[in-house]
């Protein structure tokens, strides 16, 4: 039987990596060993996706699914609420998981105790742990200094995100929490979305293979609008219209903000 019901685990017994992220401290443990062997192994430093996309408390498992849908999961459902299949589970969104490849990102999950791959749709970046609050030998293991640098975690999360819209097949840049961008393409062609995470922008005019080579994956719009809000641009992600036009970039929520926009609306 699950330790809490979903979503209703107090913050007070988990361990915060950081803002909107908590882990019970086993998961919290497999994390940080992820996130070495990663980075000693690869030169990848692994971050959380930005949001509540560790432990989701209940609350915010329903503005989610207000705000997003079907591409959220039922509240009391989530796998991010401390529960999955009536087991203890908790679920972790990986921001730049492409940045080590499919094959390095399963294997180094696995050798941790992470399990990748168990939710439908499909979604490749988030990974579950299915004993979160047993916490591991190996959490006493720490980074050899004398081997690794540790990059500043703004660095890591600052990394790009390209995708393409099927309203004209519109390339963008997305530096998460800061600003958007619009590129031109060429060959614009309908039904075309595209992401990618921890590679920079293949360059105007890039050819589809020079996208796929930068990591770009299929989206559709409902999932650029769901990005959007998870990425800080809550007023872009109302309508897939507001994205920058040709000659514009698109500022943060927090920014807007700051210089007293309105954006509730």
């Amino acid at each position: 039987m699950p330790r809490y019901a979903n979503g209703q685990a107090p913050l007070s017994a988990l361990v915060k990596l950081g803002d909107q992220h908590y882990l019970p401290a086993g998961t919290a443990a497999r994390w940080k060993e992820l996130q070495r062997l990663a980075w000693e192994k690869y030169g990848v430093w692994l971050v959380i996706s930005p949001g509540w996309n560790a432990y989701r408390p209940l609350s915010i498992q329903y503005e989610y699914r207000a705000e997003l849908g079907v591409w959220a999961a039922v509240p009391g459902y989530s796998s991010h609420g401390l529960t999955y299949g009536g087991r203890d589970c908790a679920a972790i969104d990986v921001y730049n998981w492409a940045s080590l490849g499919w094959a390095r990102f399963v294997a180094l999950c696995r050798i941790v105790g992470f399990t990748v791959d168990f939710v439908s749709p499909q979604e490749l970046w988030h990974i579950g742990d299915f004993d979160p609050w047993n916490v591991p030998a190996f959490a006493d293991i720490t980074i050899n200094p004398e081997t690794t640098k540790l990059p500043e975690p703004e660095e890591a999360e600052d990394m790009p995100i390209n995708f393409r819209s099927t309203t004209g097949g519109v390339s963008y840049t997305m530096v998460p929490g800061i600003c958007i961008t619009r590129h031109f393409n060429e060959i614009a062609a309908a039904n075309t979305n595209y992401f990618n995470t921890g590679k920079p922008w293949p360059g105007e005019n890039a050819s589809q293979a020079d996208r796929e080579k930068a990591g770009e994956r299929q989206l559709t719009d409902a999932g650029i609008l769901m990005l959007l809000k998870q990425y800080g641009f809550t007023w872009a992600s109302r309508d897939i219209a507001r994205l920058p036009k040709d000659g514009e970039t698109l500022d943060a929520d927090h920014i807007l903000r700051a210089r007293g926009v309105d954006i509730s609306r």
